[in-house]
């Protein structure tokens, strides 16, 4: 008798989980892309993302790229989750800034969002794949989505503190003049394989934070930075160097260091406020010491890798990793960005 209670108690219990975990699956929700956002949209997208992923980006961040954003919410309005969809490159879209509100995960909201993301890319029939940098956490649900890991490239993080460590070039790096930074664009966008001309006037005038470094009259280095916002007004902001393109790591080097010589000497746009530093690496391959050798020059260290997964789009059957994008990159040239604006 007992038995056969205790069996009923735990069929109840059972059918109680169950019920509940079927509601969680079935919560309404609906996908809205937005091609064009508004600086509303942008302002409550940073509030969200800031509080429950501790992204401290501003809306310059968000829209310097002009990206499609695909925004999720609840059946009352509410948003719970976005993401975004940048055309990298001539051959790829690039998706970032993906998340969903803590109280809303494991719904399959987050696999909603990116499929309708997906969907987008696919519509445009302008680009061959998708591309993004995963974190553990989300590299199953990319996986299910048909998202592979590329095993010859990482990304690699490099942080350090706002001291600047002397660099070795005799080559002396400089803020451009105007007719130098559109020659730095140049020598971005033949090393990137596409133009970002745009969104690399756009961070200059937003900061003024760039340098270049030249061997006779050529541009053999440059490097741009931009300050994500603060995460409360007791701590000071984090300045993100990148994109970083250098012909050597020495040079790369260089760069960087004046960049973070200019935050500490009071010519960026937050008067030498940096808390600390942060730059993207791509690796290729197993080899790491060309960009080892360019930041902990400087003083960075390295602080983990984020796998780079990619889609394939529609027919395209192309998936050697000499055709992806961060490979062209980074054969001829030290390059460095940060890839959710590139």
């Amino acid at each position: 008798m007992s038995r056969v209670s205790s069996s009923i108690k735990s069929s109840k219990r059972t059918q109680g989980k169950s019920t509940q975990t079927t509601s969680k699956s079935l919560t309404k929700t609906t996908v809205k892309i937005h091609e064009a956002p508004t600086s509303r949209l942008l302002t409550q997208l940073t509030r969200l993302q800031d509080q429950e992923a501790g992204w401290n980006q501003t809306t310059f961040d968000l829209s310097v790229s002009k990206p499609t954003i695909a925004v999720v919410y609840d059946k009352n309005g509410a948003i719970v989750g976005s993401g975004t969809l940048n055309a990298m490159s001539p051959q790829s879209f690039w998706m970032g800034n993906v998340f969903v509100a803590e109280s809303m995960r494991r719904r399959g909201i987050g696999s909603k969002l990116v499929s309708e993301l997906l969907s987008h890319a696919e519509a445009k029939k302008s680009r061959s794949s998708v591309v993004l940098t995963s974190t553990d956490l989300g590299m199953g649900m990319y996986s299910r989505l048909g998202f592979k890991v590329v095993p010859s490239i990482k990304i690699v993080m490099y942080a350090r503190p706002p001291t600047v460590a002397p660099t070795r070039s005799s080559l002396k790096p400089r803020v451009p003049s105007k007719a130098e930074h559109e020659e730095a664009i140049k020598f971005d966008e033949k090393s990137n394989g596409a133009s970002r001309a745009s969104m690399l006037r756009s961070i200059y005038k937003q900061y003024g934070m760039c340098a270049v470094l030249k061997s006779g009259s050529s541009i053999v280095a440059v490097a741009w930075g931009r300050y994500l916002a603060s995460p409360t007004k007791d701590h000071q902001p984090e300045l993100q160097i990148g994109p970083v393109v250098a012909k050597k790591s020495e040079y790369a080097a260089s760069v960087t260091g004046e960049l973070l010589r200019m935050d500490q000497g009071g010519r960026s746009a937050k008067k030498g406020m940096c808390g600390s530093a942060m730059v993207l690496s791509v690796q290729r391959g197993n080899d790491s010491k060309p960009g080892m050798r360019a930041f902990e020059s400087v003083g960075f260290m390295k602080m983990g890798e984020m796998p780079y997964m990619r889609k394939t789009l529609g027919r395209s059957s192309s998936s050697s990793d000499s055709k992806l994008d961060l490979v062209r990159a980074s054969s001829s040239y030290h390059a460095m960005a940060w890839w959710d604006l590139a």
